[in-house]
C-alpha cells in the first residue's frame, strides 16, 4: 500500500479492507532491514499470508519527511518515531482498526517466526496468550517415547554384569 503520509487516512483504508495497518520502522544503513526485505519479504508463504491480512507503511525513524499522526496532527518521522518510542530497526507495529497498537515486533525474526508474529496478530491471539504460548500451543507436540528412556550407566553395568 503506498502511504497517503497521513497515518489516520492510512488506518482508515485498510479498515476499509478489513485488514490491520503495519508501520514498519527502518532507518538507513539498518543491518537487519535487508534480511527482512530480501528474505522474509520474498518467502512466498509469508507474503500471500500478509497480503490479504494487513496494509503496510514504511517510516524512518530517523527521517525528516512530514506526516499526519493518527491524531490528525503534522510531525516529521523522527519525531513520531520518538512519540512510538522506537529505539531501533526494524520495528514492526500492528495498529487495529482503532490505531491502537496491540503487538510490537522489535528487531528481525526470522521467516518462521515472522509469519508466527504475523498468524498471532491475525488471529488476535493477543487478546488471551502472549506470544510464547501462542507459538506452544501451535507447535506440534512431540510424541511420547515408545519405552522409558534409560540411563547409559546402569544399562552398562547391567550388561556387564
Amino acid at each position: 500500500m503506498e502511504s497517503s503520509n497521513d497515518l489516520s487516512n492510512d488506518l482508515a483504508a485498510a479498515a476499509r479492507r478489513g485488514k490491520m495497518l503495519v508501520i514498519v520502522w527502518e532507518q538507513f544503513g539498518c543491518y537487519y532491514c535487508k534480511p527482512m526485505h530480501e528474505v522474509n519479504f520474498q518467502d512466498h508463504d509469508i507474503v500471500n499470508y500478509v497480503r490479504g491480512r494487513f496494509d503496510f507503511v514504511q517510516l524512518d525513524m530517523r527521517g525528516n519527511r512530514v506526516v499526519m499522526d493518527l491524531g490528525g496532527r503534522a510531525t516529521t518521522e523522527a519525531k513520531l518515531a520518538r512519540a512510538n518510542q522506537v529505539t531501533g530497526t526494524p520495528t514492526v507495529q500492528f495498529l487495529d482498526r482503532d490505531g491502537k497498537e496491540v503487538f510490537r515486533m522489535p528487531g528481525y525474526a526470522k521467516p518462521p517466526l515472522f509469519l508466527a508474529i504475523f498468524e498471532y496478530v491475525a488471529e488476535k491471539a493477543y487478546k488471551s496468550l502472549t506470544l510464547r504460548q501462542y507459538i506452544v500451543a501451535k507447535s506440534p507436540r512431540p510424541r511420547a517415547a515408545s519405552c522409558r528412556p534409560t540411563n547409559p550407566v546402569r544399562a552398562r553395568k547391567r550388561d556387564a554384569g
